[in-house]
């Protein structure tokens, strides 16, 4: 796992070049979420910002780098992935004694104020994305109910990490690979580096 430096105002760019119109579009979608308070929608404009996120991460999965297909047909092989799930958080792992720590609880709104917000984004391969993150996501700390952006949750204290922007930590801080081996690097992170590869599978 690597870090794609890319800073929101940069995203937010590269939408409105691409996508024009769209994050306008998610401004009135998210205000209707918060309105109902959960999320409820029957069709969604997420995949339409997806290239941007393909060419931001060089058409790699944002968690195994997988490289993917690009242009068109990548759009197909590609999912674009709520890094906290829109709805529905389910508990991770299945049996809580596998850790001496805890990793959260169900969250059964999940982080609908997020839904729409392009810093909760990532490319992802269907594997990662569909089989292994589905509607989960571990914390160390207790969940917050409500934030207007990614920053307004970090208290959380998340186990899985973010690789794109610089708000998270360097993945390569975390994670070290000898061969084919995913490694957790000494220091403060090495229960986020034992659980990011345990949930995704690294090794």
């Amino acid at each position: 796992m690597i870090r794609y430096p890319k800073a929101l105002p940069e995203i937010e760019a590269l939408v409105d070049a691409k996508v024009p119109g769209w994050r306008r579009n998610a401004e009135r979608r998210t205000a209707a979420i918060l309105q109902l308070g959960h999320y409820a929608e029957t069709s969604a404009i997420w995949s339409e910002v997806k290239p941007v996120f393909m060419e931001i991460q060089h058409n790699k999965c944002a968690y195994c780098e997988q490289q993917l297909e690009g242009g068109e047909f990548g759009a197909i092989a590609h999912d674009l992935e709520h890094y906290r799930p829109k709805r529905n958080v389910r508990a991770w792992p299945a049996d809580p004694a596998k850790y001496d720590f805890p990793t959260g609880e169900a969250f059964p709104n999940g982080y609908y104020h997020l839904a729409y917000h392009l810093g909760n984004y990532a490319a992802a391969c269907k594997v990662c994305n569909t089989l292994m993150k589905s509607y989960f996501f571990p914390v160390a700390s207790s969940r917050i109910a409500a934030g207007d952006a990614p920053e307004d949750y970090a208290a959380e204290r998340p186990y899985l990490i973010y690789p794109i922007g610089v708000l998270d930590e360097d993945p390569e801080e975390i994670l070290e690979f000898v061969g084919v081996n995913a490694l957790p690097r000494q220091g403060p992170s090495g229960r986020r580096a034992l659980v990011t590869i345990d949930f995704f599978g690294l090794n």
